[in-house]
């Protein structure tokens, strides 16, 4: 990213910037719920980001000592367990790819890497740590109005997998302790 097609730079013809800029301005106004949490809280992971909606959180609440991920989070994460009062991955799930290499059955998405990813973020958590997530809904309004339109049902198409709200929920049934 961004892609060249035909002369055109998707990443500005589909207004990328923009629409996260929006997300994450509707995150960080959304996160009041969580301000309680956010005042007590220490150590912050950032997982897949480049750390704008980060610095912005951090400017709200000084507090924080957030730390950047640089590795593939599809394989363990490099930190000690239980260590992160908060893990935060915005806009990063629908990137994630299968472990393995399935070129044999390219047709099939295994969810490996999505796993693997929510069991190290919650390795990373300490205790009632949350795990604060954003990506696109793949059963929402505009998503259903595209593929009617004949357009693609993907928001952004170097997108591995969108997720529907029911999806994120059987994934993260196994960690339930998560707030």
């Amino acid at each position: 990213f961004p892609v060249t097609i035909g002369g055109r730079d998707t990443k500005k013809d589909l207004n990328y910037e923009g629409t996260h800029d929006v997300r994450w301005i509707m995150t960080l106004e959304k996160i009041s719920r969580l301000e309680a949490n956010l005042i007590e809280a220490r150590k912050v992971l950032a997982l897949g980001t480049d750390g704008q909606f980060e610095r912005q959180l951090q400017t709200k609440f000084p507090n924080l000592d957030i730390e950047f991920s640089d590795w593939d989070l599809r394989f363990p994460f490099p930190v000690p367990s239980e260590n992160y009062d908060i893990c935060i991955a915005l806009e990063v799930i629908e990137h994630l790819k299968d472990r393995d290499d399935h070129t044999q059955d390219i047709a099939t998405h295994y969810f490996t890497g999505l796993l693997s990813f929510l069991l190290q973020a919650h390795k990373a958590l300490k205790p009632g740590g949350i795990l604060l997530i954003t990506t696109p809904n793949s059963s929402s309004w505009d998503t259903l109005l595209r593929t009617l339109s004949g357009k693609s049902n993907f928001m952004y198409w170097p997108h591995v997998r969108e997720l529907a709200p029911l999806e994120i929920s059987y994934f993260l049934n196994p960690y339930r302790d998560w707030e």
